[in-house]
């Protein structure tokens, strides 16, 4: 049995608006390295997203003397890394429908890592949970690039 539409909708929603969030991070990124946008995208390009914070960082304490900017971007970037594993977590998974109840869906994940070895991770969810980690995604969109076309302005 497949899962429902809504279900469906709200895991693309979120690989959406995490691609939509690593863009604008990048972007960032490109713009503190160089006017070159080249030469950012070479840097970027392969990085994860937490290798991109830590870089964002880096770069924005280099170029912005500012500790209260430095604070509000550290804030910024800590939700913003709160936020990763989640959205991760939803499209590297197996999503079935298990139970005949149509408003569930049951994630599926099997990982085999050198600390602890092969593990199964299962949960059932309603489309619910994953419309909030999508809008949460989209107010992270907004808030970075709010701050990122504002401190470009000055």
């Amino acid at each position: 049995m497949s899962i429902s539409d809504e279900h469906c909708l709200a895991i693309g929603k979120i690989s959406v608006a995490f691609a939509e969030l690593e863009s604008w991070l990048s972007s960032f990124i490109w713009s503190l390295i160089s006017s070159e946008q080249h030469v950012g995208q070479m840097v970027t390009a392969e990085m994860s997203f937490s290798r991109k914070l830590d870089l964002l960082v880096s770069l924005f304490q280099y170029r912005c003397k500012d500790a209260q900017e430095h604070d509000h971007l550290k804030a910024l970037v800590s939700r913003l890394s709160d936020l990763e594993q989640r959205p991760n977590t939803v499209q590297h998974s197996l999503w079935i429908r298990q139970t005949a109840d149509p408003t569930e869906a049951t994630r599926l994940k099997i990982t085999a890592k050198r600390k602890h070895g092969l593990s199964h991770a299962k949960e059932v969810l309603t489309s619910q949970p994953l419309e909030s980690l999508a809008r949460n995604l989209q107010v992270a969109v907004s808030e970075l690039s709010s701050f990122m076309v504002t401190f470009l302005a000055k």
